[in-house]
């Protein structure tokens, strides 16, 4: 399953608090993907593309995912969220509630940067294993914590 399908999957469950969430009703366009590929230290891989295409932005009550434009209020912009990239060649994508920042090697990897400590540890080899297994799959009880775990039982997720 790819993140765009885990993310969709999670949005169409209505397990979110809508008081907690916004769902952009577009995707980035060629012009925000262009300007990203200038703006950033690198191209963002092929997944993260799809991700933006789908929803530039997205706020899902545990986590928010950077946009390429401004369609979610709630949510920073990419290209201006980019200060805490512990390398070069990493992009900084999201963050939680908690003060975790979340950003994507070079080759892919998801690390994870804690805002209070500044523990910084890889912790997904790719995008898709970061959403369908950390977030929103069989390791969110030892990554998101047992209340969001428990959710996704709730609604049979996991």
């Amino acid at each position: 399953m790819t993140a765009v399908r885990t993310i969709d999957k999670i949005i169409q469950s209505g397990i979110l608090n809508r008081d907690l969430s916004e769902i952009p009703k577009n995707g980035a366009d060629f012009t925000q993907l262009a300007e990203l590929d200038n703006g950033l230290p690198r191209a963002i891989s092929k997944m993260h593309k799809q991700i933006l295409v789908a929803w530039d932005g997205l706020n899902l009550e545990i986590i928010r995912i950077y946009g390429a434009g401004l369609s979610v209020a709630s949510v920073k912009r990419l290209i201006e969220s980019q200060r805490y990239a512990v390398t070069e060649d990493m992009i900084v994508f999201a963050d939680d509630p908690a003060g975790f920042i979340f950003m994507e090697g070079g080759d892919g990897s998801v690390y994870s940067l804690d805002s209070k400590t500044s523990n910084f540890e890889r912790i997904a080899f790719n995008l898709e294993e970061f959403f369908a297994d950390k977030v929103f799959g069989k390791d969110a009880e030892e990554f998101m914590g047992d209340y969001w775990f428990g959710r996704l039982k709730d609604f049979n997720l996991v």
